[in-house]
């Protein structure tokens, strides 16, 4: 909508196999993954500068609704997100 974006998707391996979070060695990812505290999804808030998307926020493997926090940004309008 306008200038901002929110996507969501699975993350997965080239050739769409499930992707293995203990693929992760930084931000803990693969000790979340071990106690089960990892989904498989990336959630992003983008916005256009100059022609082109940018990765304004991410979250990667989040098990809860990450971009609740994003929705008090300045300027991000709320119905981008999923209700």
């Amino acid at each position: 909508k306008g200038n901002w974006a929110f996507a969501y998707g699975q993350l997965q391996q080239p050739g769409g196999k499930a992707l293995d979070a203990t693929f992760f060695t930084d931000k803990g990812y693969k000790e979340q993954a071990a106690e089960g505290l990892f989904d498989h999804n990336f959630q992003a808030l983008l916005q256009k500068k100059k022609g082109r998307w940018v990765i304004v926020e991410r979250a990667l493997g989040c098990t809860d609704v990450c971009w609740a926090n994003w929705l008090g940004r300045k300027g991000v309008p709320a119905d981008i997100f999923p209700q």
